[in-house]
């Protein structure tokens, strides 16, 4: 693969330790760079964690993970655009949450992430089954990305509804 390919859409190999690897990848990402407490989600498929800030800002998080190496892509990171494939329910269910709704994207062979936001999303048509969503290189997950995503949130929450920040 050339250095100089923009978008690509990946997807889930489906197998178990690519899923485990993710959601080792996410926890790791979300306790030692925000120290944030992470609870389990057992309710509902449209997330995997629901996680709280230490001022009680609550973000719900779904994790989703794929092999670049199954994939035969190398070099991720230096892709500018990865997408993926949710169902149109999960972006739905996240559009309606009163908390922010995150999707973290890994590659289970580098730790590669990627994040975007799904409550903010546009509506998917009606009828839609599913969805395929962008995750440009600026949404990486790291350190700096993530502390200024969850300020971002908090800004968000203290808002006025109705008001536009200047």
């Amino acid at each position: 693969m050339s250095e100089a390919q923009a978008v690509l859409h990946l997807k889930s190999s489906g197998t178990e330790w690519v899923a485990r690897r993710g959601a080792a990848l996410a926890q790791m990402a979300l306790v030692t760079t925000l120290e944030l407490t992470i609870f389990e989600n057992l309710r509902s498929k449209a997330y995997d964690y629901a996680v709280a800030t230490e001022d009680g800002m609550f973000i719900r998080i779904r994790v989703e993970a794929y092999s670049s190496r199954l994939a035969g892509v190398e070099r991720v990171e230096c892709i500018l655009e990865l997408r993926w494939t949710l169902s149109a329910d999960v972006v739905r269910q996240a559009r309606a949450s009163k908390a922010p709704v995150v999707l973290l994207v890994f590659d289970a062979d580098t730790a590669h992430g990627r994040y975007v936001r799904l409550d903010v999303l546009p509506a998917p048509a009606r009828g839609a089954r599913s969805v395929v969503v962008s995750l440009p290189a600026s949404n990486r997950v790291d350190p700096a990305s993530l502390k200024c995503l969850v300020a971002e949130l908090r800004g968000a929450r203290r808002q006025p509804a109705g008001s536009s920040a200047a």
